[in-house]
């Protein structure tokens, strides 16, 4: 069994760039994966999050991320299960 990783994204960009991207309307806030590596991370990123759109640059990456620290006022009640491997934040399932 492979291990996985959270990983919490946040990102070089104003909220209302973010918001652009057509699944950006949580992109301010961050974004949530949990995959197999960073670049397991950015490929699902990728995929299922910006859909061909551009990379916005990166600011911060925080591996291992206790979700408990995360914004109790929007992202921990808006966010997918962190314990499976794909895109938890924004929630897009």
């Amino acid at each position: 069994m492979s291990e996985l990783t959270r990983f919490w994204f946040e990102f070089n960009k104003s909220t209302e760039d973010l918001t652009n991207y057509v699944l950006g309307w949580g992109l301010g806030y961050g974004c949530g994966v949990t995959a197999r590596n960073y670049d397991d991370a950015l490929t699902l990123i990728e995929e299922h999050l910006l859909r061909g759109e551009p990379m916005p640059p990166i600011a911060r990456v925080v591996p291992d991320i206790d979700v408990s620290t995360l914004d109790v006022g929007h992202v921990i009640p808006n966010m997918g299960v962190p314990i499976w491997r794909g895109v938890w934040f924004p929630r897009i399932y």
